[in-house]
C-alpha cells in the first residue's frame, strides 16, 4: 500500500499561510473596532476626574485577576516608570478575598485603588468595601460588562467587550490603560 495513501493530506504551505492570515486579520479587526468604540464611549471629563485622582494619590494598587491581569500589569508598570508608588494585586483563585483583604490593609484616605475587571474575573467585594470604609479612593478600568459590580469606584473608565476565537480581546482595556498613562503625561506638563 502506497504510504500517501494513509496518511492525512498536508496543506500547503500558502494555505497554512492563509489561514494564519485570516486569524490575524480577525484579531486585528476586533482591536480597531474596540478602538473605534472607545472613541464615542469615553468622556474627557471623566478621563479629567481620572488623572486628578492618579495625581493626588500617595500611592497606588492596582488589582487585577484573572483575565484582567494582563491590563493590571501592564498599567502598574507604566505608573512605577513615571515615578509612582505602585504595587499589583494580583488575586490567587483560592483565597481572593483573604488575598486582598490582606494586600489593601495598608492603603488609607490619601491612596488609590484601581480595580481592573472583566466580564468573569473574580472581584474581592468585601475587601473593596472595607478600603471604601477607609476613605480609599477607587477608579475602575472595565469592560462594559462588568460595570455594574463596580458600584463603589468613584471613577469608571469602561471598554467594549470583544470576543474572537473563544476568547476575550483585551484591546479595548489595554487602550484604557494606555491612554491613561499618555492623560497623565500631558497633564504634568
Amino acid at each position: 500500500m502506497d504510504a500517501s495513501a494513509t496518511e492525512p493530506a498536508r496543506p500547503a504551505a500558502n494555505d497554512a499561510r492563509s489561514r494564519v492570515s485570516d486569524i490575524l486579520e480577525t484579531i486585528s479587526q476586533a482591536s480597531v473596532q474596540s478602538v473605534n468604540e472607545l472613541k464615542n464611549s469615553i468622556e474627557l471629563s471623566v478621563l479629567r476626574l481620572a488623572v486628578d485622582l492618579l495625581q493626588r494619590a500617595a500611592s497606588v494598587c492596582v488589582i487585577g485577576s484573572d483575565e484582567a491581569s494582563p491590563v493590571a500589569v501592564l498599567l502598574a508598570q507604566g505608573l512605577r516608570e513615571r515615578g509612582c508608588d505602585c504595587g499589583v494585586c494580583d488575586l490567587p483563585a483560592s483565597d481572593a478575598e483573604a488575598s486582598a483583604k490582606r494586600e489593601l490593609a495598608r492603603y488609607g484616605r490619601s491612596d488609590l485603588l484601581i480595580v481592573v475587571r472583566m466580564s468573569g474575573s473574580r472581584l474581592p467585594i468585601g475587601a473593596l468595601a472595607r478600603a471604601r470604609r477607609r476613605g480609599v479612593r477607587i477608579l475602575a478600568i472595565t469592560d462594559s460588562a462588568a460595570n455594574s459590580r463596580i458600584g463603589d469606584a468613584d471613577v469608571v473608565l469602561s471598554a467594549p467587550p470583544t470576543r474572537m476565537y473563544g476568547m476575550l480581546n483585551l484591546s479595548g482595556c489595554m487602550t484604557v490603560a494606555q491612554l491613561l498613562l499618555i492623560a497623565l503625561d500631558k497633564s504634568a506638563k
